[in-house]
């Protein structure tokens, strides 16, 4: 992903967001929604801060049993309604009343709460504690995720829901790919259909992207009914992607990866990795899709991504497992050697490329030779 310390910024539109944002109920001016508002009793503690740029931050510490859910999204008001979105959840608009010094929720994620101003808050000093926290925990998920430069193409063995390739030397030159091979699901809200008969029936459309390591992606979209069966309208096919890694650094979403789908029938996809590589982002449709399968429970938690032993994944000197040997790898063990950083397990042994092992400005020395081409890139 980024460097884990690297704020966010770059977004001029952000100013524009914020006429749109911060007033409800017939709230004056002093009411703004912008700053921190907390909840304490018992049983926990809740605060979420409203950035003016559109975004917020969650907190709930729960005392018994000790226990802390984070949660970071973006929200937007309209008269007295605000809507609040996480990465990979539906939108979740709540009604609010708020006054100068308190807010009160009737919808999640307080459903009839009222939450106090904190009065002594500093937006500035604090959200950047924020953003340094959620670029570290996209940095985690972004060298979970791993792409690298393919080439030469595997064999491709049908799996799962993915059958036999028809077509699988149909691969962009060069292709970047997921390593390993990663789906990401959609499904909608659900709605109701009319058949020739007049019967109606409520269904829902689910989406698959598989992703595999072979250059290709199989697509499957889905209609089914709230029980889980299929009514058989079923639309699926084939075609080849590339990822180029890191063509922006994004206010909201953090370093963004293109992803160019082209389908073997022609069609083209212009799709984005945001945050971390957990959300693909359909451009032209405005949907977002999520990791699925056993990675969604820690989505669905907003945890750390699950670790990995053993050999690591990636090459040496590949810090932020983007597939390349550059700077950005050296500043991040640069970080670390002056203790600014953690490095996960994974990027500590990617880190240690004279083999002392340790992780300090040798290393990142060494980093810099081969990005400027004094050395050659590590094996």
């Amino acid at each position: 992903m980024m460097s884990a310390f690297v704020l966010r910024k770059g977004a001029a539109l952000s100013f524009l967001i914020i006429a749109m944002l911060g007033f409800a109920g017939g709230a004056s001016a002093q009411n703004s929604l912008h700053g921190k508002w907390d909840l304490e009793d018992h049983y926990q503690h809740k605060f979420i801060v409203f950035n003016p740029d559109g975004r917020y931050f969650l907190n709930i510490t729960y005392k018994t049993p000790p226990s802390q859910y984070t949660e970071f999204g973006y929200y937007t008001v309209a008269g007295d309604t605000i809507t609040l979105r996480t990465r990979t959840e539906e939108n979740k608009p709540t009604f609010i009343f708020i006054t100068e010094e308190s807010v009160t929720f009737t919808g999640k994620p307080f459903s009839g709460q009222t939450l106090q101003r904190d009065t002594q808050f500093d937006m500035a000093a604090n959200w950047q504690e924020y953003d340094e926290a959620e670029a570290a925990l996209d940095e985690k998920w972004r060298n979970f995720l791993t792409i690298r430069p393919m080439g030469t193409q595997p064999p491709h063995v049908p799996v799962g829901d993915v059958p036999q390739d028809p077509n699988i030397t149909r691969i962009f030159p060069n292709p970047t790919v997921f390593d390993p091979q990663r789906q990401y699901t959609y499904t909608n809200y659900p709605k109701t259909l009319t058949f020739s008969n007049g019967e109606t029936r409520t269904v829902s459309n689910k989406e698959d992207f598989h992703f595999l390591t072979t250059g290709r992606v199989y697509v499957r979209f889905l209609n089914y009914y709230p029980n889980g069966s299929v009514n058989g309208q079923v639309r699926e096919f084939w075609g080849r992607y590339n990822i180029t890694p890191g063509v922006r650094t994004d206010l909201l979403y953090g370093i963004v990866d293109a992803l160019r789908l082209e389908t073997d029938g022609g069609e083209n996809f212009d799709m984005e990795l945001h945050d971390g590589r957990r959300v693909l982002h359909w451009i032209s449709q405005n949907a977002i899709y999520g990791q699925v399968h056993w990675e969604n429970a820690a989505l669905a938690g907003k945890t750390d991504p699950p670790t990995t032993g053993g050999t690591p994944t990636g090459k040496k000197g590949d810090v932020n497992g983007d597939g390349n040997v550059n700077v950005a790898d050296a500043i991040l063990i640069l970080k670390s050697s002056v203790g600014a950083l953690a490095l996960t397990a994974d990027q500590t042994a990617r880190s240690d490329l004279n083999g002392d092992s340790k992780v300090d400005v040798l290393d990142a020395v060494k980093i810099l030779r081969v990005a400027v081409g004094l050395e050659s890139p590590p094996a």
